[in-house]
This record gives structure tokens, C-alpha cells and sequence, in this order.
């Protein structure tokens, strides 16, 4: 069905008219309901019980975006958030922000790599991988 209005335009007047019938009638439909479902309210929260995207996803939304390295003061390289801890915990005390080689360095990768290769390979690890 095509409408007889296609490519034409309200007047002012007209469009006025439609503003002032809109205004007031009804409120919007989540007018009161800020935080409604929202965190700990909503149906699907974990908790605790959190996968680790999830985890670096919520602290990212109540921290913000790292501005600085706490160590070094870089502010160029990319910054990230780091567990003091090094455990994946729901307390946004328990974060400081690192640059990625700072955070390299205060989570240790390299030995904890190569610690892993010791287990996994035997007891140097290098034969394998010479």
C-alpha cells in the first residue's frame, strides 16, 4: 500500500501541533528503573564464579580506561590492569595499572613459562625445542 504522503513535508504549524500531542502522554518505558537488572541484581550474575574475560571486562567498566604505569609513569606504551594478587578476584582494590612490559615483569612470564615447559617436557625443557 502506498501512501498518498510519500515525499511531502509537514508544515510548521502542523509539526508543532504533533510535538505538543506527544509531550507528557506517557513515560518513557524504563523512566525510574536505573540500574534496574543491572550487576548483582541481574538474573545472569555469577559472582565470584566468573570466567576471566568477564572478570577483565567488569573491571574495565568500574575502573575506567588505565591511564599511567604505576611503575615506570609511561602513558605512551598500552597500559593494562593488573592483580596485585595474580588471582582473578571481584575487588577493584586488588588492581594497579602496568604498562605491558612492566606487567611482564611483575607477573614473572618468563620463569613461569619456562617452569611449564619443565613439567611438561622434563627437566630442562631445551632438548625439545633444539
Amino acid at each position: 500500500m502506498v501512501s498518498n504522503f510519500l515525499g511531502k513535508h509537514h508544515s510548521e504549524e502542523t509539526r508543532k501541533k504533533i510535538s505538543l500531542s506527544k509531550k507528557g502522554n506517557s513515560p518513557a518505558w524504563n523512566k525510574g528503573l536505573l540500574g534496574f537488572g543491572s550487576g548483582e541484581k541481574h538474573g545472569n550474575w555469577k559472582g565470584d564464579n566468573v570466567g576471566y574475560p568477564a572478570l577483565h571486562i567488569w573491571v574495565k567498566r568500574h575502573l575506567g580506561k588505565p591511564r599511567e604505569c604505576v611503575y615506570c609513569w609511561e602513558s605512551i606504551k598500552p597500559i593494562q590492569w593488573a592483580s596485585v594478587s595474580h588471582g582473578a578476584k571481584r575487588d577493584l582494590e586488588d588492581y594497579i595499572s602496568l604498562c605491558i612490559s612492566c606487567h611482564a615483569n611483575y607477573d614473572d612470564y618468563v620463569n613461569k613459562s619456562w617452569i611449564t615447559r619443565r613439567q611438561k617436557y622434563g627437566k630442562t625443557g631445551r632438548e625439545t625445542f633444539l
